[in-house]
């Protein structure tokens, strides 16, 4: 019993290091980051739960840990379906009662296993004692749920890598593929030793959690020598769906990866096939015809190059293309993020500035008229880079940027400021009633007021969805707290029109407030980081309390204090 206590907790505190090593080593958390981390979690679980079954005597005790173990066991067989299907890019194509539907074996063995006491159909103890246990028939529908799971989870990771081309994605499948079937393989051999001939071989500790821990060790030997995450992390940074910039993810042999939906518009084309431009597009201006992105190359000391399309519609629209490579750390090009912008517009615009300047040559009389309205021009292009689409409210790159300097400002000047997040109550029941049309009037509306409450040395930005950041120099907590307040109570008492019906709006606003005794030491990055993390936290402490609420946040204290 000692050997087997010692192997499964040897194997939980390896397991948990490479957890740790990973959280520690990964930046950006993406979907496919958050469903590995997930079963890799479970993975930690088994054996955990294993190793505190044999060190308690209590048997109470001993069923809560044995069942702890079976649900990591259930966790982690539907956890490398999923895992599999974000691995392979299949899972965005996944309706949310698909995703329910292939939940279900596992939820019904978690059933089985939970109700077990009262029939004894799953496991039963053996003298008194759960560490050693007998099976019954429910315990072996839960085995065929989990083999299920794990081999269609074989299945479509050998599919992908049939279908994939590129030498570094293949074999990084093919890790992900060795790990499973060593799981399958010490399973099995755990279930037919300590199971089925039962107890011919008498107790051969840890199997199944050997299986789980070289399992893993493929998988960070596919993280960190094929970069397995690298190139779905900067990829999904670039492109959302929702953007009207259309955006192509392509690998070094020009085989789509990833697109948005824009890209439909310029470009026919479907994750897994190569780039066919010449196939795609009536011509190509900057390069001539061609079937490859490497009519595009990247210039060095650039990051990227730009060209005119014709695309084949009943009018010609011009198209911007810029081509950036997407490096790892070591500097080696993973593949290319093509945007595609139409300037159409843009372009008439400065087709008529052409057209004026060569007149002006002659009328000298017009020459203040066209710069005035190329400046113009260039304004509306500079607003719109910066300012959010729907409030009129800046927006967070901007914010982010002006903040990092205002910090330097403010610790050289040794000034104060304070920053407040404000998040509007139960803004969904408003969508979800009335409509996103008249979520977004009452948006615009809240912009509207806050603005006209507030200095003029202050900025507002729309932090997403329903959410805003306020930036606040030169004030002092009781100063940020009684403009809070003020804001707070001008939104409550303000009426807002949707459908015909009078809605009332409520805020919860966090607020965190820097002065030159707080210190703060490090790059204005961190700085910001942690003031906006301390702002965030007492939001949803405000959010805690019921809403329609404002915390304010202690620097050093780092605990919300309610007002």
């Amino acid at each position: 019993m000692a050997a087997f206590d010692l192997t499964d907790l040897g194997l939980f505190v390896l397991l948990l290091a490479i957890y740790i090593y990973l959280i520690a080593t990964l930046n950006n958390i993406t979907t496919l980051y958050k469903s590995y981390l997930f079963f890799h979690f479970s993975m930690m679980l088994w054996p955990l739960a294993n190793f505190l079954t044999h060190v308690t005597g209590n048997v109470e005790l001993q069923w809560f840990f044995v069942l702890a173990g079976f649900y990591a066991l259930a966790s982690l067989s539907f956890g490398w379906l999923m895992f599999s299907l974000v691995l392979t890019r299949q899972f965005q194509g996944f309706h949310r009662i698909s995703t329910y539907m292939w939940a279900l074996p596992a939820l019904i063995g978690i059933i089985l296993m939970t109700t077990n006491p009262w029939h004894l159909l799953f496991a039963q103890p053996v003298d008194g004692q759960w560490v050693v246990r007998t099976y019954g028939p429910f315990f072996w529908v839960f085995i065929a749920s989990s083999m299920f799971y794990v081999f269609a989870s074989i299945v479509y990771i050998l599919r992908a890598t049939e279908r994939t081309a590129e030498k570094g994605l293949r074999r990084q499948l093919q890790l992900c593929l060795l790990g499973l079937v060593l799981v399958v393989f010490f399973s099995i051999l755990d279930l037919l030793i300590n199971v089925v001939f039962y107890p011919a071989f008498g107790v051969v500790p840890g199997l199944t959690s050997l299986g789980i821990f070289l399992s893993a060790i493929c998988f960070v030997i596919a993280i960190q020598r094929y970069d397995l995450f690298n190139i779905i992390t900067i990829a999904r940074q670039e492109v959302v769906d929702s953007m009207l910039t259309a955006m192509i993810v392509v690998d070094n042999n020009d085989v789509v990866l990833d697109l948005n939906d824009s890209a439909a518009k310029y470009i026919r084309l479907r994750a897994g096939k190569a780039v066919d431009i010449k196939g795609s597009m009536v011509r190509y201006a900057s390069c001539g015809s061609g079937n490859s992105l490497d009519c595009l190359s990247i210039i060095p000391g650039n990051r990227g190059h730009g060209g005119r399309i014709i695309i084949k519609e009943e009018r010609e629209s011009d198209i911007v293309v810029n081509i950036s490579p997407v490096l790892d750390s070591r500097r080696k090009c993973l593949g290319r993020v093509v945007t595609f912008n139409d300037v159409t517009h843009l372009r008439s615009l400065i087709e008529e500035v052409k057209e004026k300047n060569a007149i002006l040559h002659r009328q000298n009389g017009e020459l203040l008229s066209v710069q005035k309205e190329l400046s113009e021009v260039n304004k509306k292009l500079s607003d719109m880079a910066i300012t959010d689409d729907l409030t009129g409210c800046y927006n967070k790159r901007f914010l982010f940027e002006y903040l990092v300097n205002e910090i330097n400002v403010a610790r050289r000047y040794k000034k104060s400021f304070t920053l407040m997040v404000l998040d509007l109550d139960e803004f969904k029941k408003i969508n979800d009633t009335y409509g996103h049309l008249a979520g977004d009037e009452v948006l615009r509306e809240v912009a509207k007021l806050i603005k006209e409450n507030l200095r003029q040395s202050d900025i507002i930005s729309r932090f997403g969805g329903e959410e805003f950041i306020v930036y606040c120099p030169m004030c002092g907590r009781s100063q940020g707290l009684s403009l809070a307040q003020k804001i707070g109570d001008m939104i409550r008492m303000h009426p807002f029109w949707a459908g015909g019906c009078c809605l009332h709006v409520t805020t919860s606003i966090g607020l965190v407030c820097y002065s030159p005794e707080d210190g703060g030491k490090g790059p204005a990055e961190e700085l910001l980081d942690s003031l906006l993390k301390r702002a965030d936290n007492a939001l949803y402490r405000a959010k805690d309390l019921g809403r329609d609420q404002i915390i304010m946040a202690g620097w050093n204290a780092g605990l919300p204090l309610g007002f």
